[in-house]
């Protein structure tokens, strides 16, 4: 190998010097090439050096041990996330699934009320014709027992049976009327009913959603 240059062997025994000045040895000497060193100058480095081999070791010892803690701890929390994510979709899958039971069941609700308001109001009906048709018999009887006294009593009672026709098919034409104008009113309250009890219920969840999905932004921010 070649010769060293003086420059570097200068700086080599600047830190030489360094290093032993650091140690606190005195009566050492410095050579060409060499560190000549007294007899507990050895031992004492020996023991410097395995201090400071033991104090690097339990940094590093350290350093590795903060490393384990923070992935276990960055795993734990990963777990935590997922969980409460886990746990934040189950509920809100649940409290869906109830507003669709009860959505379901006040539909199911309007629709029974209404089939039995329709139910209710064509017995009122039937049982209006057979009342009217009742009277009108009798009243047609009571006519016609007068109307035989008469000597008149065919032309009366032709006339009597036209004009009854006529009321007839007046009073049936009204009655209808009326019946179409009771049915469309209580369609309209009822569906006004199902809209009112729906309204609240649409406005829960809405807000709900709002919720749900500002806590998700939040939880993605958050990671």
């Amino acid at each position: 190998a070649g010769k060293l240059s003086g420059d570097l062997i200068e700086e080599l025994r600047r830190c030489a010097e360094e290093v032993l000045r650091g140690a606190q040895l005195e009566g050492y000497q410095l050579g060409a090439s060499k560190v000549f060193l007294r007899g507990p100058h050895a031992a004492l480095l020996d023991k410097k050096r395995t201090l400071v081999l033991t104090r690097a070791a339990t940094r590093i010892q350290a350093a590795y041990r903060a490393v384990l803690l923070r992935r276990h701890f960055l795993a734990l929390r990963a777990a935590a996330l997922s969980l409460q994510t886990a746990t934040r979709a189950m509920l809100a899958r649940r409290l869906a699934q109830r507003l669709r039971v009860m959505r379901a069941a006040t539909v199911f609700q309007s629709l029974w009320r209404g089939r039995a308001a329709r139910r209710e109001l064509q017995a009122r009906r039937d049982s209006a014709v057979v009342v009217q048709s009742a009277w009108r018999a009798v009243m047609a009887r009571r006519v016609a027992a007068v109307l035989r006294r008469e000597r008149a009593a065919t032309a009366l009672q032709a006339r009597w049976r036209a004009r009854a026709v006529r009321l007839s098919v007046a009073e049936a034409l009204a009655q209808q009327h009326a019946v179409l104008v009771m049915q469309a009113a209580w369609r309209a309250r009822v569906v006004r009913l199902a809209y009112g009890r729906q309204l609240p219920l649409h406005r829960a969840a809405r807000t709900i959603q709002r919720g749900w999905r500002s806590t998700r932004r939040g939880a993605r921010l958050r990671e």
